[in-house]
């Protein structure tokens, strides 16, 4: 395949990063991976021991190390769990957290057909934790992309966005502040009150004003993506000592790597056409001195030499030197993107140079308005793209397509990624990948997604949908976990489009959470914002999307039902209306009371509208509607006076 081109998934790192206490992610190294897979050895030779009844050879073997042969194996969550616990050491939430993000990762990457999993099943918290069974080259692989800790401070390779803070400021805080800025010089700068410029106190220092979360977020895509691909470049070494530990990787040695092994590396490294579009092709079909798997020798085998085999250091040196990024398929979202202003208002928001079909869908650096991508604008027939909201603020955003990441319909799934969002309201489509709030503050995320990630978020409410719990990791502050509030028609078509497998009597598990950061929680004072907690139901309200389903005339559809409290809450906020409206048609009052309720209650209405920024959304939404007729019009129009020429 001359042509083709490698690169790497960079979903693995941007949606796959464990963010542990430093004690905990000290156990996070290339020697304690490697020390883990021969724990499972020890497993699998025990486990095969006590089947055989052989009590000796249980306790010969418990000195040996990993093979090759042993990444062919499945294992579940228990088994891998209890045969590495003594050497990571690791909290029970950091093991749980691992495995469900790796779920999510082994079902959405397939790599050999054998490992396929199923469609159909109901992919919920207990069937991730007890039955899913995932291949051993998938755990080593995901092990080792955690080892590039870009949250530590003390490794080679680190990001400082990761160590930005949310200061929480209660009147304690404050008053220190003030006596410190006393007692500082006359011309210094006074600092700022708000929650991403409040000062860090340490001792008799002067206030600083270091960058929030949200401030740090909004960094160009590239500078992380970059750091990503020279920790695979620099370390591919090391991961092929992990897989295939009998391989030397040396030029003049005799010891080889067979093209069903290279295949194993399809996890994290990917290979496609030159325009850079997966083409689902196997890993070991870029390495051009191979011939392709249709003229295999059938002596070709996982550890066999054969036609399709080569020295370990020449395949490892090859990889390095042609591996690169796909900014096809992850742009780098930032600052050098070109501004909203190109957009249209329209829910138009392709640029004028329409970008390849599995490029991802971008809303980037919207203010005060309102954005609705309708489901028939994501994707194409023979593909579709992953969602991402950048750096918007005071923005209403109505996403509700089922785009697809751009693998073959059998593991097609979409990963939406927020982040550096403030004051907005966000609707998505359902999502069969992993939604991911990162770094934003005061957004209002309205979800149907297989996993949510919520890291290092300020004052924010995520109603959502899904089977397995949140993961919460970083500075979270203030965050509040709310059901699902959305109905529209045609979400249920979606929900089957998108190969959404749900429970239509369960609420999901939108109270549920694996928190990462709990250490920090426990020694919360008083004073301080709850980092998590559930929303409350008088304080839920419904969503209303203002989107007609092309095709699709019935009513809004809620296919999977509210808790008990909540649809008390909703049904008693109805009821209220409803009194209302009866009190003013009522005949207890006279013409001039109800004249003067119905100023008062316009008045309120009024408000409200003004108070939540809906008066904006009103008439950009008019301002849609406008826009619509007249390109319904003008494209109904055209077809009469090609007729009449």
């Amino acid at each position: 395949m001359p042509t083709s081109r490698i690169w790497l998934r960079l979903e693995l790192f941007e949606l796959g990063l464990l963010v542990l206490p430093s004690r905990h992610a000290a156990t996070l190294t290339v020697a304690h991976v490697a020390r883990s897979l021969d724990a499972l050895h020890v497993r699998f030779q025990a486990a095969q021991a006590a089947a055989d009844g052989d009590a000796e050879m249980h306790d010969a073997e418990r000195r040996a190390a990993f093979t090759e042969s042993d990444n062919l194996h499945s294992v579940t969550f228990p088994f891998w769990r209890d045969a590495v616990a003594d050497v990571f050491q690791w909290r029970e939430q950091d093991y749980r957290a691992f495995w469900l993000l790796l779920v999510q990762f082994h079902r959405r990457i397939p790599v050999k057909a054998a490992y396929v999993a199923a469609t159909d099943a109901l992919v919920d918290e207990a069937h991730c934790l007890a039955r899913e069974q995932v291949p051993v080259f998938k755990i080593a692989i995901f092990l080792f992309v955690q080892t590039v800790k870009p949250h530590s401070w003390r490794a080679k390779y680190s990001l400082e966005p990761f160590d930005a803070v949310w200061y929480r400021e209660h009147a304690a805080a404050l008053d220190a502040a003030a006596a410190v800025g006393a007692s500082s010089s006359p011309l210094s700068a006074p600092t700022s009150g708000s929650g991403n410029r409040s000062p860090q106190l340490k001792g008799s220092a002067s206030p600083t004003l270091q960058a929030s979360p949200h401030t740090m977020g909004m960094q160009d895509r590239s500078t992380s993506d970059a750091y990503y691909l020279e920790f695979v470049r620099e370390k591919l070494g090391d991961l092929f000592a992990l897989l295939f530990p009998s391989v030397e990787l040396q030029d003049g040695s005799e010891t080889i790597v067979s093209a069903d092994q290279v295949d194993l590396l399809g996890f994290l490294l990917c290979v496609g056409s030159s325009e850079m579009v997966d083409s689902a092709a196997s890993l070991s079909a870029s390495y051009p001195a191979w011939p392709s798997s249709a003229e295999q020798s059938a002596g070709d085998a996982f550890l066999a030499g054969g036609l399709r085999a080569e020295n370990g250091a020449k395949i490892c040196a090859f990889f390095k030197k042609n591996l690169s990024l796909n900014e096809t398929l992850y742009p780098p979202v930032g600052f050098t993107l070109s501004s909203a202003s190109s957009f249209l208002l329209s829910s138009d928001t392709s640029p004028a140079t329409s970008p390849p079909e599995a490029a991802p869908t971008v809303l980037s650096n919207f203010a005060k308005t309102t954005v609705i991508k309708r489901a028939e604008e994501f994707g194409a027939s023979s593909g579709g793209s992953d969602l991402i909201i950048f750096s918007c603020h005071d923005t209403f955003i109505y996403a509700l397509g089922a785009s697809r990441y751009p693998l073959p319909r059998s593991a097609s799934s979409t990963n939406v990624m927020i982040t550096a969002c403030n004051n907005c309201k966000i609707v998505t489509g359902p999502n069969t990948g992993i939604l991911s709030l990162d770094r934003c503050e005061n957004v209002h995320v309205t979800a149907v997604s297989s996993l949510i990630r919520v890291s290092n978020c300020l004052d924010s409410v995520i109603n959502s949908y899904t089977l397995v719990p949140l993961i919460m990791s970083g500075e979270n502050v203030g965050v509040q976990l709310g059901p699902y509030n959305a109905k529209y028609s045609g979400l249920a078509q979606q929900l089957a489009d998108a190969h959404f497998v749900y429970n239509a009597e369960s609420p999901g598990a939108w109270s549920s959470f694996v928190n990462l950061d709990s250490e920090k929680v426990d020694s919360a004072g008083g004073n301080e914002k709850a980092p998590i907690s559930v929303q409350s139901p008088a304080a839920f309200r419904e969503v209303v999307v203002p989107v007609k389903v092309a095709g699709n005339s019935s009513a809004g559809e809620r296919p999977f039902p509210l808790p008990q409290e909540y649809a008390a809450a909703l049904k008693a906020q109805h009821e209220t209306v409803e009194a209302l409206r009866h009190l003013v048609r009522s005949d207890e009052f006279d013409l001039a009371t109800k004249r003067t309720m119905e100023t008062v209650i316009q008045t309120r209405f009024k408000e409200w509208l003004s108070t939540t920024g809906n008066a904006r959304q009103i008439l950009d939404l008019v301002h849609i509607e406008r826009s619509r007729s007249a390109l319904s019009s003008s494209a109904n129009a055209s077809p009469a006076k090609d007729r009449a020429v």
